[in-house]
């Protein structure tokens, strides 16, 4: 039996946990400031889109091609599926904070057109 599987799964252990351990500083930053206004929702919608396909990605390597039955895509899957959760929460802020800001635009185009019409 070949050491390699090991080192594979070693390798994909450790490079999840920096992954996820990556993105909760941010999540947790935008959850209590619940600003986004740095972050790109290209960027968001692009890291969850590339989380669900890695997910689907590392099952389908799992199931077909297994190491000796060390399960070496198993640390893709679980630090994808954190990291598209994570994702996930701060591309609902951003969203939330888009309609606030386009709800803030439209009321001042009201109040602006308001305040022109007295000054007539």
């Amino acid at each position: 039996m070949s050491s390699l599987p090991v080192i594979i799964l070693v390798i994909g252990i450790f490079g999840s946990i920096f992954l996820v351990i990556g993105y909760i500083p941010q999540v947790i930053k935008v959850i209590k400031t619940k600003r986004t206004d740095g972050i790109s929702l290209t960027f968001l919608i692009s890291l969850n889109i590339a989380c669900f396909l890695f997910v689907i990605y590392s099952i389908l390597v799992m199931i077909f091609n297994k190491h000796n039955g060390i399960p070496t895509a198993l640390p893709l899957c679980l630090a994808n599926t954190i990291v598209g959760i994570l994702g996930l929460v701060i591309l609902i802020y951003k969203v939330k904070n888009i309609k606030k800001a386009k709800l803030y635009l439209m009321d001042e185009k009201k109040i602006g057109r308001a305040s022109c019409r007295e000054r007539v």
